[in-house]
């Protein structure tokens, strides 16, 4: 649900937060970004580094 909205940017894998949330890292270019996403609903929460 998430990896298609990161216009091409290459998955690198999930962390764990808590029992609810965990964050999903990204590169683009020499970039990273993380996306923390709520895993009851896949809705994205917070996001940095773009």
């Amino acid at each position: 649900m998430v990896v298609p909205r990161m216009g091409g940017a290459r998955y690198i894998g999930p962390e764990i937060l808590d029992d609810v949330h965990y964050r999903l890292k990204f590169m683009r270019g020499s970039k990273v970004i993380w996306v923390d996403v709520d895993g009851r609903t896949g809705a994205i929460v917070g996001r940095t580094g773009d």
